[in-house]
């Protein structure tokens, strides 16, 4: 059935370095006709620089029963570049794209009519850098 995306998981080193995930977005049908688009990941956690993520995009879809047309956004930007692209709105059942820089998010699917539902895109890993200085 119709339902939003998944929230993003927690990339750590341990409890070193610790970064969480956004939240997933909203799903767009016949009765609930333009969703929100999750929200980018707070840059909480536990780190010397918490970077947080951008919002993923808001979908719609128009009369969603057959010869309907929907929109998927495109995944949440990240420090580090793009998130994915969506599903193209001239497609009864298609999913977007994985997210394409580290911390981004994945592109939004479509399905109305008789197609098939589909979930959304997965967002990409998250990064950790740790440098270590020395003393000699």
């Amino acid at each position: 059935g119709n339902k939003g995306g998944g929230n993003g998981g927690t990339t750590s080193v341990g409890t070193l370095c610790v970064a969480t995930g956004g939240n997933g977005g909203g799903f767009a049908n016949g009765s609930t006709a333009i969703a929100a688009g999750g929200t980018g990941g707070s840059g909480s956690g536990v780190g010397d620089v918490l970077i947080p993520g951008g919002d993923g995009g808001g979908g719609w879809a128009l009369n969603s029963g057959t010869g309907g047309i929907a929109s998927a956004p495109n995944g949440g930007a990240s420090y580090f570049g793009g998130g994915g692209r969506g599903a193209p709105a001239n497609a009864a059942s298609a999913a977007g794209s994985v997210g394409r820089a580290y911390g981004s998010g994945g592109g939004g699917s479509v399905g109305y009519g008789a197609a098939a539902n589909q979930a959304g895109a997965a967002g990409a890993p998250g990064y950790v850098i740790i440098t270590e200085f020395c003393k000699r």
